[in-house]
């Protein structure tokens, strides 16, 4: 395997968020990083690890990604309970629907995250001057 190298096809997962985010309504956004997509809509977000490989993370496999989300969860709502809501899996039901949850085979993996002012992003601060010592 390759560093960045795409592990597995996702495109059902993401076709499934992009239709949840459009049936949540209000104000949408995806936000892409190197590892992972966030489907922002309405006061809701949705996190999406990448199926993707580096000598520094593995997010190569579903199971690989479910403990990244599980472990993400555990670890940040020490410090941000009110955003942090769990995760859930992207799952096939009998009919082949996804779903949000539920019963079936668990295709993918998300956070699931309470929505906050993306002006609240460090990065976002920084460039307005409004990042302090205090912050960090």
């Amino acid at each position: 395997m390759k560093p960045g190298e795409i592990t597995q096809n996702q495109d059902a997962a993401i076709a499934f968020l992009q239709a949840l985010a459009e049936r949540e309504g209000g104000e949408r956004e995806r936000v892409n990083t190197h590892a992972a997509m966030v489907f922002l809509a309405g006061d809701t977000a949705w996190k999406l690890k990448r199926a993707i490989w580096f000598p520094f993370l593995d997010f190569s496999t579903v199971e690989a990604r479910q403990t990244a989300c599980e472990a993400e969860v555990r670890l940040n709502r020490r410090t941000a309970p009110d955003i942090y809501l769990g995760c859930q899996p992207i799952a096939r039901q009998a009919d082949g629907a996804l779903a949000l949850g539920g019963e079936g085979e668990a295709i993918d993996w998300v956070v699931v995250m309470r929505r906050f002012d993306q002006e609240m992003l460090f990065d976002r601060m920084a460039e307005r001057g409004a990042l302090t010592a205090n912050h960090i």
